[in-house]
């Protein structure tokens, strides 16, 4: 079942418990640790413009922009991402090509990220490290782009976009999108009392993780896209009075990160441009797609070209079968041969020639 399908029985479900007078009580999940656990140290807090939630310490939130622990339900005090606060509505991310529900984080180009794809993958860096803002990706080597196939992705295509990371078990060979894993649970976090570690964050595929595991922030990951549909229905029903009060709140907040953006020291980037093909950004893609379809072309056939093909010279250890691999295989290993049986004779031509030469440098 697609996530729409579950999305649609959650709320018939949800809908006949109304009826039957059964209210449940909402529960928040953090869009990027996916749990559900919260407290006045570590709140689970949402954003009153696209209805996210997160916790305090994972957004890094702190106590000064916070104000308290209640801030995000309280009737005075709204908070807000820091999309909506630049008035950026389901961005692109730099890192995967994933459009939905999650929390973002611009980087220090002007660019967007997933914040759980900064955190996951190797190599991005924050400017702002408490507040873990300003994530940069130059330190990151472009290589690392296009260069693994997701296994989880939904649309094929999109498999070669972005920046993949690679299950963390000991010679296993699954790469996977940061969001495709948090969408299949596959995501883990290192918790505070266990023993420090280089890297907090780390990700096992579906072989390697336990299944009650996955079962459960999987249903914590539906459950955090539904609270979010739920969220701009009653943002559509609320009143006008509080949707002006919000509005008003949210022009003061856009002034202020404005003007803090606007006021921070240049970046650094790097001087000399790297080059980078245009099929590993998924915002470029998607663009190319849509171009190819406005234009009447198929665009089903393009990713069976690309992974039947492959690096034919790697694969020897294809097994004999009537399928494109091997035959392609086949016809490269032959030509090869030939090739090599030509250039045998001539080398052995020369050996020759070379052997002559030297036999009348002796005898001179």
């Amino acid at each position: 079942m697609t996530v729409t399908q579950l999305l649609e029985q959650a709320k018939k479900k949800q809908a006949l418990e109304l009826e039957k007078g059964i209210e449940r009580p909402k529960i928040l999940v953090c869009a990027v640790c996916l749990g559900d656990h919260s407290d006045d140290l570590n709140e689970i807090v949402t954003c009153d413009g696209c209805s996210v939630s997160v916790h305090e310490g994972c957004y890094g939130i702190s106590d000064s922009i916070s104000v308290s622990s209640t801030v995000s339900s309280s009737s005075t005090e709204p908070w807000f991402c820091d999309a909506c606060k630049a008035g950026v509505d389901n961005p692109p991310c730099e890192l995967c090509p994933n459009l939905g529900y999650t929390i973002f984080k611009e980087t220090e180009m002007g660019r967007w990220v997933h914040l759980v794809c900064a955190l996951y993958i190797p190599g991005v860096a924050f400017s702002e490290v408490d507040k873990l803002s300003f994530p940069t990706l130059f330190e990151m080597p472009y290589s690392r782009w296009g260069s693994k196939t997701c296994t989880l992705c939904e649309d094929e295509r999109f498999s070669r976009t972005g920046v993949c990371i690679g299950c963390d078990a000991g010679m296993c060979r699954a790469y996977f999108h940061v969001t495709c894993a948090q969408r299949e649970g596959l995501l883990s976090e290192v918790n505070h009392g266990e023993a420090d570690q280089a890297d907090p964050y780390y990700a096992h595929c579906k072989l390697h993780t336990d299944r009650e595991l996955i079962r459960r922030r999987k249903r914590n990951w539906l459950a955090l896209q539904l609270h979010m549909k739920q969220g701009e229905a009653d943002k559509l029903g609320a009143a006008q009075e509080t949707q002006d009060r919000i509005q008003r709140k949210l022009s003061r907040y856009r002034d202020k990160y404005l003007f803090n953006k606007n006021n921070r020291p240049t970046p650094w980037y790097p001087t000399q441009k790297m080059p980078r093909a245009l099929s590993t950004s998924a915002s470029l893609f998607r663009s190319l797609l849509h171009k190819t379809e406005l234009m009447g072309l198929s665009t089903e056939s393009q990713p069976a070209q690309s992974a039947n093909v492959g690096d034919i010279r790697k694969k020897w250890h294809i097994p004999p079968a009537f399928n494109v691999e091997f035959i392609s295989y086949y016809i490269d290993r032959t030509n090869r041969l030939s090739e090599m049986k030509e250039r045998l004779d001539q080398l052995l031509t020369e050996n020759g020639q070379l052997i002559q030469e030297e036999m009348e440098l002796r005898v001179r």
